[in-house]
């Protein structure tokens, strides 16, 4: 299977939901606990998504 289209978005980082290991990498690294999630954007690429492929394609 090869790829139609790809797209990248940010994310969420919840220390509470992190492993020990996970944890203590993300704050040696000084990553703030926060949500980046753009969901116009992800909502956008999704309707686009499926305008291109159709309902066929789910």
């Amino acid at each position: 299977m090869t790829p139609k289209t790809e797209t990248f978005f940010a994310g969420r980082l919840d220390y509470a939901k992190l492993s020990i290991f996970e944890n203590l990498l993300a704050k040696a690294m000084k990553a703030q606990e926060q949500d980046l999630r753009d969901w116009n954007k992800i909502r956008a690429w999704a309707e686009s998504v499926y305008s291109t492929f159709g309902q066929g394609a789910i």
